[in-house]
């Protein structure tokens, strides 16, 4: 799958996939639901692996290199195993590693950026909403909630920021005050 990947140690790596989806026609409402969840399934393991640039291209640090065959195959069990469980003549998920060129990197790299920054900006929106309801939630379950999904957003977006630094996307001062937005929530909890 990524057996051009050694060839070059310091070029900036580009994976790219098309994955089924549910969008089936005549198949039952219990199938589509199977095959949504194996697809966003693989959708996280593959984004966990780097940045997303475009709605299907995800650039990937150096660091993550030797995490890419492994998800590649396990997104491909997932899904071998879920044709074999329905019976279904399901398409085969095409995920391709790309190593790029100098100029391929430096027309990509603005992209992901303006991508991350748009999707920070929804995330400090959404964290400033919880912020705003949090004087009326009183039960101590929907706090310890609430206290857990900010914990995770969090973890998610570190991940994020330092896959950034290393793809060389400057993300810092959205990430900040995220960040202390998540503090005070997390305060204010």
């Amino acid at each position: 799958m990524s057996e051009n990947l050694n060839q070059n140690q310091n070029q900036t790596i580009a994976l790219v996939y098309d994955l089924p989806s549910e969008n089936l026609r005549n198949i039952q409402e219990e199938t589509k639901k199977s095959i949504r969840r194996v697809r966003v399934r693989s959708v996280q393991l593959l984004h966990a692996l780097g940045v997303q640039c475009t709605e299907s291209v995800i650039l990937i640090p150096q660091n993550n290199r030797d995490l890419i065959d492994p998800t590649i195959n396990r997104v491909s069990s997932m899904y071998n195993e879920l044709r074999n469980t329905l019976d279904i003549a399901l398409r085969t998920p095409i995920i391709r590693v790309l190593n790029l060129t100098e100029h391929q990197t430096n027309t990509l790299l603005p992209i992901a950026k303006r991508r991350l920054l748009d999707e920070l900006d929804r995330t400090i929106n959404s964290v400033s909403n919880i912020i705003d309801s949090l004087n009326e939630i009183t039960e101590e379950s929907r706090r310890r909630r609430i206290r857990n999904n900010i914990s995770r957003i969090r973890r998610n977006w570190n991940r994020i920021f330092n896959i950034s630094r290393e793809l060389g996307i400057d993300i810092t001062q959205d990430y900040e005050f995220l960040v202390e937005l998540l503090d005070e929530a997390l305060r204010r909890a």
